[in-house]
């Protein structure tokens, strides 16, 4: 039986409960983070100015990453043993946070924002940091909002179909979720917000696309496409135009559900803004004073044009792919028609027997 000594030099029993437990020894990682000695690896991180060194400890950084096992392995030593590892694609901040995860574990990763934990997260998947890719997807899941959502959706989108393992693409669909439904249920201030107008094209029609997105009016959904239209422009270095707007648009200009609209909202936006030809303008105007026989141009017929979006249906690929379906039930809303009410044969036949004794009782008096 093993047999302790306290400080006053009594004879205690391991296994007494009179006494805490005696610390655990720390680890390697928890001695040598930071530290020169036994120092066999430098790690020079980013780029010119701005790059960082840090002490490194080959067999703490090969048992916790097949990565950088494969990157010392091809190393070539100076002359003082010491393996030289340049790392350009991670800021050094975020690398920093990555080591103290290496040497000292998962409770010495702090995040407090979501733009150094979409870093963090990128750099643990690139070296195949399970757990830790695992903490940054929690932290995401945990504070995304309607401010920051199109940043965190922008970021998924580039990262779809990396997660590496089960866990992390559970809550990679789980965060998709959360963005999607955000974006749903405050469709009004995200649309206008300046990071729709910075958006991927692609994200931006997955977005206008959907039935569930919840826009005061149908007004919302043009005027956003009209601000990253303008935006896209700049980008493109190209004028500001109609003409070049328009063209930036391109299918995008047809997601907007103009027939939901009223006869005053589309004369005082889309009719006037030059987006539209003069021959969708004006048969679209005639669609919405009631002429339900005009003819649409070819772009706009087979769109959603008369279905009203509403709900908040969620519907997200459980393969990892980052497309935004148009998801949820929606409810035709066809604008009035001027058109003549067929009366039956048979409602026909009644009235005019009804007529026929009316007159025939008129007689008889």
């Amino acid at each position: 039986m093993q047999v302790m000594s306290d400080l006053s030099g009594s004879p205690r029993h391991a296994g007494d409960r009179d006494y805490p437990p005696l610390p655990s020894a720390p680890s390697p990682g928890q001695v040598l983070y930071n530290s020169e000695d036994h120092c066999d690896v430098i790690l020079l991180v980013g780029q010119g100015e701005k790059c960082w060194r840090f002490p490194g400890h080959s067999f703490i950084l090969c048992s916790a990453s097949p990565v950088f096992q494969s990157l010392l392995a091809r190393e070539v030593t100076n002359g003082d043993s010491v393996s030289i590892l340049k790392i350009e694609d991670v800021e050094p901040c975020i690398f920093e946070i990555l080591l103290r995860y290496v040497y000292r574990g998962a409770d010495e990763v702090n995040l407090n924002s979501d733009q150094t934990t979409m870093q963090l997260l990128t750099a643990s998947k690139k070296y195949l940091l399970q757990e830790l890719s695992t903490i940054c997807l929690k932290y995401l899941c945990d504070h995304v909002t309607k401010e920051n959502v199109l940043g965190i959706l922008s970021y998924l989108k580039r990262l779809s179909g990396s997660s590496g393992h089960d866990e992390g693409q559970n809550l990679q669909n789980e965060l998709l979720n959360k963005c999607v439904s955000i974006i749903d249920a405050h469709s009004d201030y995200v649309l206008l917000s300046g990071a729709f107008e910075n958006l991927e094209k692609e994200i931006v029609m997955d977005i206008v696309a959907r039935d569930t997105i919840q826009v005061h009016s149908e007004l919302t959904v043009f005027n956003a496409l009209m601000n990253w239209a303008c935006q896209e422009c700049k980008r493109q270095k190209i004028e500001l135009t109609s003409m070049n707007k328009r063209a930036v648009l391109g299918k995008l200009l047809y997601y907007v559900r103009y027939l939901v609209m009223s006869l005053e909202e589309f004369s005082l936006g889309p009719a006037i803004s030059g987006a539209l030809s003069e021959e969708e303008k004006n048969s679209l105007t005639k669609r919405l004073k009631g002429d339900c026989l005009c003819p649409l141009p070819d772009q706009l017929n087979g769109r959603r044009q008369t279905i009203k979006r509403q709900g908040s249906a969620v519907a997200v690929s459980t393969t990892g792919s980052c497309h935004l379906g148009a998801a949820g039930p929606s409810a035709i809303s066809q604008p009035p028609c001027k058109t003549k009410k067929k009366k039956k044969a048979t409602q026909k036949l009644v009235e005019g027997l009804g007529d026929f004794f009316i007159y025939a009782i008129q007689l008889l008096d």
